[in-house]
């Protein structure tokens, strides 16, 4: 019985085969007049000896070894290692059984024999996993196509260059660098596990029944550690006494049918956090450009008080908003509290009236001068640092249309840029994010690109001459306190009222020609009446 061979020896011979595969897939390149690629090159690729893959060439077939073929060769692993960690920085993460059909697909295109019952099985995967220290399986955490899309470096490279003109032009510091974001809550806390009796069929925790009611709570931090107290927005109408009974001190309430932020709310807003900051102006105060936050009255006053409203990119919060970051901790602590206070309190359970004592405690534990500095250097806002955001982080938006308008910048530039120079420039920036997905840093898939595809791949002819629905050209930061946006806003505006009037002109005149008709309707009636009724003898 021939001696067991050692995964040393076993991985040699693997590289030696797939040196020889590489070389046979590749050899019309090596008779073009292209320069050839060495045999020197190739098994420093493959990490054979240069000696041991020339015999290997002149014998046409790697030395016989003992013990059973593997089913995917070293190069094979390590490339498809290297499509998993592509695939996940793209937002395509893997899941097992889609591993398991490209390696099926594999075997079946190298017509190959495997000992598979249709299906990679677990020692496979032990072994896989182990020759692939850097992989592992994670629980992904979800990205809308619009957030991927948005999250590109033309938007995010605009955003900081604003930045920057805004800071260097009003020379803002740390304690003049505000951020403020709203996120909502249900009262009832997040279901953890609980020590239950083993083989238990059922554990249930008891419930107000209001876990769909909706809070929202909005928070304001600065760049220096500080926060102003929170607006809590309740669903419903009327005012309830006590209701901010115990809350951080400061805190405010507004009522709205939904429990989220609505325009006025947002007007109350914007005078609670100019009451609240300390006086040295100007500000900025950044949030995210919901519709609510767009408001022409809120932002005229905004301009009275010296205060800049910067609106960040839309669908790239998740990156660049500092705000968001401490809202995962918060909800966190939330939930810890809400259990403490039905574990102490007899079992009482957290309602409207009690939710702002429940979440002080939170809140206090949650923003710390520490969390927030963090926060701000992490999304790069303060210090200014673009750095931060890295290509990783952005790399799911080069599967996805690059925007067809040149951002606008905060201030008119001097010289008038063509629509040919602004296609030309797209263009420009479109082949280095394709040249950027080719050249990630993981191994690629030269020889498996068939199997191992990507989602973004080159468009043929036919694709290109195809008409494609127009689509939005993507909105990039604005300086909403601007005056060519205010003047756009009162534009919107004054033409929203004109339409109103003329709706209302055209329900009038409706009702005018109703009022008309029936007059006339009575007025013939009461002719008839007063006419003599004709007789027999008539």
């Amino acid at each position: 019985m021939p001696p067991k061979e050692t995964s040393k020896t076993l991985a040699r011979h693997n590289s030696i085969q797939s040196a020889l595969e590489f070389i046979q897939e590749n050899a019309s390149k090596m008779n073009t007049d292209n320069e050839p690629l060495s045999h020197r090159e190739i098994a420093r690729k493959f990490g054979v000896a240069e000696t041991t893959l020339r015999r290997a060439i002149a014998n046409g077939t790697v030395p016989k070894r003992s013990g059973p073929e593997t089913v995917l060769t070293e190069y094979e692993e390590r490339e498809l290692a290297g499509y998993a960690l592509n695939m996940q920085q793209l937002g395509f993460g893997l899941t097992k059984p889609a591993i398991n059909t490209k390696i099926m697909e594999i075997i079946h295109r190298k017509n190959r024999q495997h000992p598979f019952n249709g299906q990679p099985g677990r020692k496979w995967w032990n072994r896989f996993m182990k020759n692939n220290p850097q992989l592992s399986f994670r629980v992904p955490q979800a990205l809308t196509e619009a957030r991927a899309q948005r999250a590109n470096p033309i938007i995010v490279r605009d955003h900081f260059q604003k930045l920057n003109e805004i800071f260097k032009q009003h020379s803002l510091t740390a304690d003049r660098i505000w951020n403020m974001d709203e996120t909502g809550f249900n009262i009832e806390s997040r279901l953890e596990k609980v020590l239950a009796k083993k083989g238990s069929r059922q554990v249930h925790k008891i419930s107000s029944g209001n876990d769909h009611s909706h809070i929202s709570v909005c928070s304001t931090i600065s760049a220096a550690g500080t926060y102003i107290p929170p607006l809590i927005i309740y669903k419903g109408k009327m005012v309830s006494e006590g209701i901010l009974e115990g809350a951080p001190a400061g805190t405010v309430c507004a009522f709205t049918d939904t429990g989220y932020m609505q325009e006025s709310i947002f007007r109350q807003y914007i005078e609670h956090f100019i009451k609240s900051v300390p006086s040295a102006r100007p500000l900025l105060l950044m949030l995210d450009g919901c519709g609510s936050h767009i408001d022409l009255i809120s932002i005229e006053s905004c301009v009275k008080n010296n205060v800049l409203l910067y609106a960040l990119p839309p669908n790239t919060t998740h990156i660049l908003q500092p705000s968001e970051i401490p809202f995962k901790k918060l909800k966190s602590e939330y939930s810890k509290a809400s259990d403490i206070y039905h574990n102490n309190g007899n079992g009482e359970l957290v309602t409207k009236f009690t939710f702002a004592r429940v979440l002080n405690q939170a809140f206090l534990s949650t923003y710390t001068p520490l969390a927030i500095t963090n926060a701000f250097k992490a999304t790069g806002v303060w210090p200014l640092n673009p750095d931060v955001i890295s290509k990783e982080r952005m790399a799911p938006s080069l599967t996805t249309e690059i925007p067809a308008k040149t951002p606008p910048s905060v201030h008119k530039s001097p010289r008038h840029i063509t629509r040919a120079e602004e296609i030309t420039g797209l263009k420009r920036k479109i082949e280095q994010l394709e040249e950027e997905n080719k050249r990630l840093k993981n191994p690629g898939t030269s020889s498996l690109a068939q199997i191992l595809k990507y989602p973004l791949q080159p468009k043929s002819d036919e694709t290109t001459n195809q008409k494609t629905k127009r689509r939005k050209a993507i909105p990039f930061a604005r300086l909403l306190t601007d005056n060519e946006i205010r003047q756009e806003l009162q534009a919107k505006a004054n033409a929203i009222q004109q339409k109103a009037q003329e709706i209302q002109q055209r329900k009038d005149e409706r009702e005018r020609k109703k009022i008309a008709r029936e007059a006339e309707k009575q007025k013939k009636k009461q002719q008839k009446l007063k006419q003599p009724k004709k007789t027999k003898n008539d």
